[in-house]
Parts: C-alpha cells; structure tokens; sequence
C-alpha cells in the first residue's frame, strides 16, 4: 500500500530547537493548534505541504556528533532543501 507523507529527521542539535521549529511552522501550515508546544516537548514537527501531504519532521541531535565536528551542524542547518519533497505554502499577499 501506498502512503502518501513526508518523514525526515533535521539535526537541530541541543538548545536552539525553537528557532527551526519557528521557521517550520512560520514557513508551513501546522497541523495541530498547539504545534509548537507539542514540538519542544515532544521534538516533532507536525506542518503539512500546500498540497496537503502531511510531514513529520524529527528533530535530531547527537551530542558526540556534535563536540567533535562543530562545522556539522552549521552545514546542515539550511531549510531550504536541495531536493524539495514538499513545498512550503505561499503567501497571499
């Protein structure tokens, strides 16, 4: 059976998950009202596509990861993807 989502984890690293989860849910519709409450307790993101399709976006974070390689986190932390899966809704205005 096809299922028609998105699943993907974005290394967020530990501390500064409120920004990426701002920009996430500034950037797509939420699919819950109490999204971003719901993100930092439970690290989820929970947006869906213009088209509908509903993403689960995990924030990922691996503290030896990090220490070790502190150039990783800034290489990765762009949200604008280099394959779009789904697309952010547009502004009206």
């Amino acid at each position: 059976m096809l299922t028609l989502d998105v699943e993907l984890t974005l290394v967020t690293g530990f501390g500064s998950e409120a920004a990426y989860i701002d920009e996430l849910l500034r950037r797509f519709t939420p699919r819950r009202p109490d999204a971003r409450e719901f993100a930092l307790e439970y690290r989820v993101v929970l947006p869906e596509g213009e088209n509908g399709v509903p993403i689960d976006v995990s924030l990922g974070a691996s503290p030896t990861r990090s220490e070790s390689s502190p150039g990783l986190r800034s290489s990765c932390s762009s949200l604008e993807p280099r394959y779009p899966l789904a697309a952010p809704r547009t502004s009206s205005s």
